[in-house]
C-alpha cells in the first residue's frame, strides 16, 4: 500500500502563498510568523515530499501549472 503524503494545513498555506509569488518574508507576514518558522516549514515540506527545492516541490503538487 502506497501511503500517499500530503502537507499539513500550515504547509498548504504557506506553499500557497509561495505558489502565488509572495517572498518568505511576505509570507511570514500574511500568516503572522516568523521568516525562520516559514524557513522551518519549507525544509519540513521539502523532507516531506522529497525534493529539494521550491520549483521541485511545486512540480510535485501542481504537476499541470505551467512554470512562470
Amino acid at each position: 500500500m502506497v501511503e500517499e503524503k500530503k502537507l499539513s494545513l500550515r504547509q498548504q498555506q504557506i506553499f500557497d502563498l509561495l505558489n502565488e509569488g509572495k517572498t518568505r518574508n511576505e509570507v511570514s507576514l500574511a500568516l503572522g510568523i516568523e521568516v525562520p518558522t516559514v524557513n522551518n516549514h519549507i525544509q519540513n515540506m521539502y523532507y516531506k515530499m522529497s525534493v529539494s527545492s521550491l520549483d521541485e516541490l511545486k512540480e510535485k503538487l501542481c504537476p499541470t501549472q505551467k512554470k512562470s
